[in-house]
């Protein structure tokens, strides 16, 4: 995905490209959500995750996030302790202090 950053590219005009993208393409896959459908269906499903890494790429370029690496951890480790805490927590109970641990790092990187 080096390529999205040559010079001269005229056609690139910010992140939000590809949130609209991949608002486009979850449309269309939703048109495609049937039986019997498996192909249309998974080429949808890969539009929306090609859009969805190639916006966390130029993201990254942007410095807007430190790394696409960083948000794969912070994927796992929300579902893996939403999976690790569900016997013992409620949902509600799980996503507060994940909330709390977020707002505190937030302080801690901008005051």
């Amino acid at each position: 995905m080096d390529h999205l950053f040559q010079d001269g590219e005229d056609w690139y005009t910010g992140a939000t490209m590809y949130v609209d993208e991949m608002q486009k393409e979850i449309v269309e896959m939703t048109e495609e959500l049937r039986p019997d459908n498996v192909v249309y269906l998974e080429d949808e499903l890969g539009d929306i995750l090609r859009d969805y890494l190639c916006l966390l790429r130029w993201l990254e370029h942007e410095r807007l996030i430190d790394s696409v690496e960083n948000v794969w951890k912070c994927i796992y480790t929300k579902f893996s302790e939403r999976l690790e805490w569900y016997p013992y927590q409620d949902r509600d109970g799980v996503k507060k202090i994940q909330k709390e641990r977020l707002r505190q790092e937030h302080e801690r990187r901008y005051g």
